[in-house]
Order: C-alpha cells, then sequence, then structure tokens
C-alpha cells in the first residue's frame, strides 16, 4: 500500500479489527498493551511467505511473550480474548500487530493473511456480531470480506 493509505472495502469493521503494517505498526507497538479482555475469540493467521514467522502476544506490562511460530506456507491458531494484541514478526523485523479491540459476541474467527512482511489483509465472516459498544461500527452485515491492514509506509 501507498504511504498514507487507509482500509478499504466495508467500513463497520472500522473499530473493531486490529491489524497495522509498517511504520503504523512501529509506532503502536512501542505503547500496546493487553488490556483486561473478557469476549473470546479464535485467532487465525495464514503465513503465504517463503519466510517462518514469529507470534508474540503483547502482555498487560507490554512484553513481547512467544507463543509459537507460523512455517512458511503454514498458519497458527489460538483461542484468545478481545484487546489481547499480538505482535508478527520475522527474524529481523515487525510485520504485523493484529488483534480485536472491541467486544464481539459468539466467539468469531478473525483470519489474517501474511501476502508479505509489507502485505497484510484479513478476513472477517458475515456470522461476526458484536456487542451494544461496536454496534454502530458494525451496522450492515459483512459478507466474507477481505480487507488491507492500515500501513503509513515502510
Amino acid at each position: 500500500m501507498s504511504k498514507g493509505a487507509k482500509k478499504s472495502g466495508n467500513p463497520q469493521h472500522a473499530g473493531v479489527v486490529q491489524c497495522y503494517t509498517g511504520m503504523a505498526a512501529q509506532d503502536m507497538v512501542v505503547d500496546m498493551k493487553a488490556g483486561n479482555g473478557q469476549n473470546p475469540y479464535h485467532l487465525h493467521i495464514e503465513n503465504e511467505t517463503d519466510t517462518d514467522m514469529y507470534v508474540y502476544w503483547i502482555n498487560y506490562e507490554g512484553e513481547h511473550e512467544d507463543n509459537g511460530t507460523i512455517p512458511c506456507h503454514g498458519w497458527f491458531d489460538i483461542d484468545t480474548w478481545v484487546s489481547h494484541p499480538f505482535a508478527i514478526k520475522t527474524d529481523y523485523e515487525l510485520v504485523a500487530l493484529v488483534g480485536v479491540k472491541k467486544e464481539v459476541l459468539n466467539n468469531p474467527t478473525i483470519t489474517f493473511l501474511i501476502r508479505s512482511p509489507t502485505e497484510v489483509d484479513y478476513e472477517t465472516y458475515d456470522d461476526l456480531e458484536v456487542g451494544a459498544q461496536s454496534e454502530a461500527a458494525m451496522s450492515q452485515a459483512c459478507d466474507n470480506v477481505s480487507q488491507p491492514c492500515d500501513d503509513y509506509g515502510s
């Protein structure tokens, strides 16, 4: 994506799915910490690159705890909580920050697709329901939408 690019596609996910790459991820990772999530969801990450990726949960103190490896052309699954962010890294760089930051219902699956170290998309499905706090942001039904993450240049 070019510098200053924003997400495209359905706007109802704004503020629900958290996905940042490039300089946006670099800027945000400094202050990012896990919140006290009470709504579960299933995180699925697909690595479409030729490089192994590493998943780190960003804990309550902002420290990165190793959660596993996503082999090249492999995937990673974890049951987690809203407001628990994850950093995806290679051996050399932060690739993306991902997670869900608003209340979701019915334990949905959110899929992040790592297409390259600079291109990460996410998919949401028509069964994604949000709680009252997020209802305005999700006013329309979604149909298996794939959207790019925010990237403000790298």
